[in-house]
């Protein structure tokens, strides 16, 4: 609670991970994370040890170089009450798209997504909800997704998406092409 996070790292790196751990009931809130090379807030999880129940809510994020609030492979968690902004600042990042104003589009606001790590399994990607969140100066509001090897959107079920304001990104909501008839 009440952290400030600032440039956290030149790598591929996070600010405030949840990663291979049990995480129940745990809560990510109050906190001002900017500046970063990687995921600012994230909740993965990488093998049987399932990182999920975590509520995350009224942080500040602004200029992440990936995804501002990432859950991968990992449930049962709250987004809510969240103020993402992005910024059109290219000096500092490795991987960016730029508008055609020149300037750089920050990576993902919130991203839900089940990745592959290990390449033999993939985790459930289940009953979270987003919501009250404020997205702002993004290449994509909100992600959903499934990593490179994975064949089968299974894995994403009862998830819940309402209730948030998307101000000038490039898109704001995108799904992978299998995903896309699951959004309700």
């Amino acid at each position: 609670y009440g952290w400030k996070y600032l440039g956290f790292g030149p790598t591929w790196s996070g600010g405030l991970m949840f990663a291979h751990c049990i995480t129940a009931n745990s809560e990510v809130y109050g906190n001002y994370v900017h500046q970063g090379w990687g995921e600012a807030i994230g909740v993965f999880t990488f093998s049987d040890v399932g990182s999920g129940g975590v509520d995350i809510y009224n942080n500040i994020v602004y200029s992440s170089r990936r995804v501002d609030i990432y859950i991968d492979g990992s449930s049962n968690n709250e987004v809510y009450n969240n103020v993402l902004i992005g910024t059109d600042d290219c000096v500092y990042k490795g991987v960016t798209i730029l508008r055609p104003d020149g300037g750089c589009w920050n990576q993902v606001g919130i991203a839900l997504n089940a990745e592959d790590y290990d390449k033999t399994s993939v985790m459930d990607v289940a009953n979270n909800k987003v919501y009250n969140n404020l997205i702002v100066g993004h290449l994509t509001g909100l992600e959903i997704g499934v990593g490179p090897n994975v064949q089968s959107y299974d894995n994403h079920t009862n998830n819940k998406i309402f209730n948030n304001t998307f101000l000038s990104n490039r898109y704001n909501m995108r799904a992978d092409s299998g995903l896309a008839t699951l959004i309700t």
